[in-house]
């Protein structure tokens, strides 16, 4: 079985930072249209505030809400490519929410969870996504069944989804949100410890690689062992956080659960853009240059500033690249060792790797 956390943590790559506030819409489809899409179920746990008309939005929610959504995607799409929002969009090209569900508690989450990994996947594995800044509620499920569509993901796919306030201007506002999130993220965690899944991998975009850093350390802190020997494998993607930072909390956590991946891309103007505004400047976990500060880490970081062949932004270039997903969906027996990993040990061609003896890296080449 393909590895879930190899095919994820490069493919993930997503989300761009542009986002359209939109309810979460059960789009009615014609027969022809459905018969050009291929179904796929995401679980979601959400930190947002659920408002009158049953949508989430933007505000906080001390309480976890769930649900599992059935979602279409077009078949017709090439691999790598998102467009959002859906308006003005041949309907061939459309995401649909064809059914859609909210659950009650986490006891009945947790099971729907287990009907899916058991009966649908045949699998005890689950991937958290967790999403970036600016992203709404029905954009980021439509987002993770593209990613399952493009890698045949055979894990359960959960999306947790925090109170981002979907709009450019309240970055600082989304860093706040971020911060209170990492509890709802813990919260999900350790039901899915006393669960029967038994391997969780956690993948982070942008700002979400700063709510799973926080979160395993806090965790990590309250020595919780058994939450942490479920988590097999995590990745940032285009992390939106100090370089130091990052080393403080992976210091902190002390035993990284492995195999732990960073990637960046020198080219991500995203993250340039929010540094200069946001941070004087300084280099963001997710295009670093200077690796000397990650030393003695047990990571290895995968750069894809080579990788051009994508319509999205820079920022996670690797996760929309048709010649990315191709090259992971070649690779036989991934294993557990994630696609860094497997580049790391010399099976992937045309890869450049350094390392110090902790620290590796991984350099795509012009692929």
């Amino acid at each position: 079985m393909k590895n879930i956390f190899a095919l994820v943590i490069t493919l993930l790559m997503l989300l761009s930072l542009s986002a359209c506030v939109g309810v979460l819409s059960k789009n009615s489809s014609l027969e022809n249209e459905t018969a050009l899409a291929s179904k796929y179920n995401i679980l979601v746990a959400t930190s947002r505030k659920k408002e009158k008309d049953g949508s989430f939005g933007t505000d906080r929610s001390l309480n976890l809400s769930y649900g599992q959504y059935q979602v279409a995607v077009p078949k017709l799409i090439r691999p790598g490519k998102f467009t959002y929002p859906q308006t003005n969009i041949d309907p061939k090209n459309r995401y649909k929410i064809i059914s859609s569900k909210n659950i009650d508690s986490a006891k009945s989450f947790n099971q729907a969870i287990i009907n899916d990994a058991l009966n649908i996947r045949n699998t005890r594995e689950v991937i958290i996504f967790v999403h970036g800044f600016n992203s709404n509620f029905e954009k980021t499920i439509f987002r993770v069944a593209k990613i399952d569509a493009d890698f045949n993901t055979p894990a359960t796919t959960i999306l947790y989804s925090w109170p981002s306030a979907i709009e450019l201007g309240l970055y600082l506002h989304d860093m706040d949100s971020a911060a209170f999130a990492r509890d709802g993220l813990e919260k999900l965690l350790s039901d899915l410890a006393n669960s029967q899944i038994n391997k969780i991998t956690l993948v982070g975009h942008s700002m979400g690689a700063s709510i799973i850093m926080e979160t395993l350390r806090q965790i990590s802190f309250k020595n919780n062992k058994k939450i942490l020997n479920k988590i097999g494998g995590v990745a940032l993607l285009s992390a939106d956080m100090a370089v130091d930072l990052f080393a403080e909390q992976a210091n902190d956590i002390k035993d990284l659960p492995q195999p732990f991946v960073v990637y960046s891309s020198k080219e991500d103007w995203v993250l340039q853009k929010f540094a200069d505004i946001f941070h004087d400047g300084k280099q963001r976990l997710g295009n670093i240059t200077d690796f000397l500060p990650l030393a003695g880490l047990n990571i290895i970081v995968v750069d894809s500033s080579n990788i051009h062949d994508t319509s999205d932004s820079y920022h996670m270039a690797a996760a929309a690249s048709p010649t990315m997903i191709k090259l992971i969906n070649s690779i036989p027996k991934v294993g557990f060792d994630s696609f860094g990993a497997y580049a790391k040990n010399g099976k992937i061609a045309g890869t450049k790797i350094t390392t110090d003896g902790s620290l590796y890296t991984v350099e795509l080449g012009a692929l």
